[in-house]
């Protein structure tokens, strides 16, 4: 396989038809060296054994020479300036990371479609609640006691009234 001495920059906007034609142009380069080494290779080991198995074939050549694995792993694919690779561990990670962030998007859709629903019906129960004379009460963290409501509590519940105070 070819290493590559370039640094990679991902920029997350390819498409899927550049990472596809740069996952080509990666494999063809790298099929090239290696049937070029076993070649190389082949020919220095036994110049003469070679000779004679040529001679020795009557049909197709093209069955004895050597090729690159087809089901080789590539490490990467190669980046859209046609210098650098991207590592496939970093593609692998940036599409579980995209589909995770699809997976919540859809999880908060659901929930804001939810909580839509829900405040639809506390403003169809308020009307209903104003309808019939009742005036919705308000929530406990909004309640507020004033001057002369603590000053009545102090005087209807003595014994109370300092933790009256105390809040």
């Amino acid at each position: 396989m070819n290493t590559h001495q370039d640094t990679i920059v991902v920029t997350g906007n390819e498409t899927l038809e550049e990472l596809e034609a740069l996952l080509e142009s990666m494999e063809a380069e790298e099929s090239r060296p290696t049937v070029e080494k076993e070649q190389d290779a082949d020919e220095h080991l036994a110049p003469s054994s070679q000779s004679k198995s040529v001679e020795g074939l009557d049909g197709d050549t093209d069955a004895a020479s050597p090729t690159a694995e087809p089901n080789a792993k590539p490490d990467g694919i190669l980046a859209k300036d046609q210098k650098h690779i991207i590592p496939m561990e970093v593609l692998e990670r940036e599409r579980q990371e995209k589909a995770q962030l699809r997976q919540e998007l859809e999880e908060l859709k659901a929930h804001s479609a939810q909580l839509e629903k829900a405040q639809r019906m506390i403003d169809v129960r308020n009307k209903q609640l104003e309808e019939l004379g009742v005036a919705p009460a308000d929530l406990p963290e909004d309640v507020t006691i004033d001057e002369k409501k603590l000053a009545a509590l102090q005087e209807d519940y003595p014994e109370l009234a300092p933790f009256f105070l105390a809040m």
